[in-house]
């Protein structure tokens, strides 16, 4: 089934459940009948999800996400820093500037500065 509406934006429903949607802004979306599908944005974004819960996210100004069936998530700035959080609440950090950062599945951790000064946190 193919539909118009009155905004202009268009999209189809397969039978199947599978289907597609074009925005008035140009947004673009696709689906499949399993769950599984990918993302065009206007101002230039962009991802795709799973039925399992995965995902991937690429925004506008270069920023990238994605995260896995379990839980677990990633991130790359477009200034080169990265982070990454498991879903034991771990997880990691390292700015484009060198910083640094660890935390456990408890909630302490530590950093390390670009300048070198360093220090700890715990969770209580």
């Amino acid at each position: 089934m193919e539909y118009t509406n009155d905004d202009g934006s268009t999209g189809t429903y397969n039978e199947d459940g599978s289907g597609s949607y074009t925005a008035a802004d140009g947004s673009t979306q696709t689906w499949d009948a399993e769950g599984n599908g990918s993302y065009e944005m206007a101002d230039g974004s962009s991802g795709s999800y799973s039925a399992d819960g995965s995902y991937t996210h690429n925004d506008a100004d270069g920023d990238s996400y994605s995260g896995d069936a379990d839980g677990n998530q990633s991130y790359t700035g477009a200034d080169g820093s990265t982070a990454t959080m498991s879903a034991d609440g771990s997880g990691t950090y390292t700015g484009a500037d060198g910083t640094t950062a660890t935390q456990d599945a408890d909630g302490n951790g530590s950093y390390e500065m670009a300048d070198g000064s360093s220090g700890t946190w715990d969770a209580d």
